[in-house]
């Protein structure tokens, strides 16, 4: 009844963009699933944990390097390690 005017173009725009946004409310429905939101974040603290600890090895190095070196001072060494609150 509407194909070909102005008010049947409107319409088809109209149910596009209609799906568009459904398909985007369903995409993020399954984000914020709960076992998803879970899932997540125990990666991410996975991940910062992996840094810490590989933050902490390289302060180690570092550490056991100034011991050896002779005539060490009182100064503090600065960290490059954002975890460590150095930098």
């Amino acid at each position: 009844m509407l194909a070909g005017s102005w008010a049947g173009g409107v319409l088809q725009a109209m149910k596009k963009h209609f799906a568009e946004r459904e398909a985007k409310r369903s995409a993020r429905a399954g984000a914020d699933d709960p076992v998803n939101v879970e899932r997540r974040r125990e990666e991410k603290k996975r991940l910062k944990q992996e840094q810490h600890e590989q933050c902490l090895a390289l302060k180690k190095e570092r550490d056991r390097m100034w011991r050896e070196k002779p005539g060490k001072g009182r100064g503090r060494m600065k960290t490059s390690c954002r975890v460590l609150g150095g930098g």
